[in-house]
């Protein structure tokens, strides 16, 4: 989950020359993490909004749309430092350890505290809280099947997986700048979520778009890969006009009634990958437009900018909220269940700001920051 390109000398090789903001992209995130925010409302509600919103069992699928949006995003930022020879993996894995992992590690801290005071009330998880797990959660490895168990703070499987998506980034970069075509670079994105998938199905035998903690990092290759071959792809694109922009945004309102409309008829998870592509395509090419529109207000920009901190603490929140607040107020039906996740909701918004603005980017500055002096060392 990659943040909004606000800051230049946090995020690119090149600071004097920074590239083009796609506030589309970012508002757009905001969405997909109140998505998944409401999905685990709705597992602690009993299916109760669901009931009435069928297209919420796809949540999960919003991690892959992150999965497609880092690979995007990476690239627009890195590439043309990879192109010119300036790229530093050491540095770029810096920048992406300060952006990831001290909120990571906040709310991991944070459940576990949960846990221990949870333990002493007699309320305990439906999972074993074992050191090996927590470790593996401190190192970001528990996407990578070392884990035996969805532990801690959940939802951060997928940080792991993005983790690891780094770590072979030049890789990624490598392989699109090999393929000839943008034909065959969408031909290759294609044939390795196939692959993946099949793998997924066939050895490991569960969906694709399923899997978290048992080997997630399988999940996020193909998309992440995707990510990269629409960034390349946003090359061969011209900057929208008025017309063009008008357009754009009935594509986009198409596109969005493609997925619920295949969401109501409960379409395999499969059917939205494409969908997810199109639209960060199509996202990502209004962005180019100089012409504002409603995915560039303030409101959702700062949503999109929270989303990451909001991804993270929710599910603490949610924990909270319905082990604690759920068993005081003795809420058993679906529907009192359902408003206290709303409320839980809100609480988790607020404090996702506090943590954005208290611990993120402070933290991400900081060792940035601390690693600068070094890096003007080593070049001298």
């Amino acid at each position: 989950m990659n943040q909004h390109l606000i800051d230049p000398s946090l995020h690119t090789a090149n600071p004097v020359n920074p590239p083009l903001r796609l506030d589309e992209l970012t508002a757009a995130r905001g969405f997909a993490a109140c998505f998944v925010v409401l999905y685990h409302v709705d597992a602690y509600a009993q299916g109760f909004l669901s009931r009435w919103f069928p297209p919420l069992h796809y949540g999960p699928l919003a991690v892959d749309f992150f999965f497609v949006l880092s690979g995007f995003v990476l690239t627009h930022v890195y590439r043309d430092a990879w192109r010119n020879g300036s790229y530093r993996h050491a540095s770029f894995m810096l920048k992406r350890f300060a952006r990831v992992w001290p909120l990571h590690i906040a709310t991991l801290l944070g459940v576990a505290a949960l846990i221990l005071v949870g333990t002493r009330l007699g309320l305990v998880p439906d999972w074993q809280p074992s050191v090996t797990s927590f470790l593996l959660n401190v190192t970001m490895l528990h996407a990578t099947g070392l884990a035996s168990e969805l532990a801690w703070n959940q939802p951060s499987w997928s940080i792991s997986a993005e983790w690891c998506a780094y770590l072979a980034f030049p890789l990624f970069l490598l392989a699109v700048d090999r393929l000839p075509s943008l034909l065959a670079r969408l031909i290759a994105a294609a044939l390795l979520f196939v692959i993946c998938a099949l793998v997924a199905s066939q050895v490991l035998h569960e969906d694709l778009m399923e899997m978290t903690i048992h080997i997630g990092v399988l999940r996020i290759i193909p998309s992440f890969f995707a990510g990269v071959v629409l960034r390349y792809w946003l090359d061969q694109t011209s900057t929208p006009d008025a017309r063009d922009t008008g357009l754009l945004s009935m594509l986009l309102l198409a596109t969005l009634a493609a997925a619920l409309n295949a969401a109501w008829l409960g379409a395999a998870n499969a059917v939205f990958w494409p969908i997810i592509i199109v639209t960060i395509l199509l996202l990502a090419h209004r962005g180019k437009s100089a012409k504002a529109g409603l995915m560039r207000a303030k409101p959702l920009l700062w949503l999109g900018d929270i989303s990451y901190a909001l991804y993270l603490v929710h599910a603490p929140v949610l924990m909270l909220a319905f082990g604690v607040g759920g068993k005081l107020l003795h809420l058993t039906t679906p529907a009192a269940l359902a408003m206290l996740g709303l409320i839980a909701f809100a609480v988790a918004i607020a404090i996702a700001h506090l943590a954005h603005v208290l611990i993120e980017r402070p933290a991400q500055r900081l060792i940035v920051g601390l690693a600068k002096p070094k890096q003007q060392t080593a070049a001298a």
